[in-house]
């Protein structure tokens, strides 16, 4: 019965990151950045231009080294933990990125 309490917390993990905000983050989009950015920051407008991403509106959120969330805590999260909706650009960025606040 080693699983029983990791699998509690998750499953309790997930429910508070679904009800904090009233609208749950699907799993694959559940990540954990660096830092994040409004795509109007100079540097993370370079850094985009640098990876050949294109077309990204100015306010929209920026995660900078991104990895998915799988414990939904702050606790397991070195940096902020965020709900991306582009998750595809290998870790490097993921766009879309709101705070749980946010959502």
């Amino acid at each position: 019965m080693l699983y029983a309490p990791l699998t509690t917390l998750l499953s309790a993990s997930f429910i508070y990151f679904a009800t904090a905000a009233g609208v749950a983050c699907p799993s694959p989009n559940q990540q954990c950045c660096r830092v994040v950015n409004p795509a109007s920051e100079p540097v993370t407008t370079a850094l985009l231009n640098c990876l050949g991403v294109s077309g990204v509106p100015q306010n929209l959120g920026v995660g900078v080294t991104c990895v998915p969330h799988v414990f939904i805590s702050d606790i397991f999260c070195d940096g902020e933990l965020v709900c991306c909706t582009d998750n595809n650009h290998g870790g490097t960025v993921a766009l879309g990125c709101t705070a749980p606040s946010d959502f």
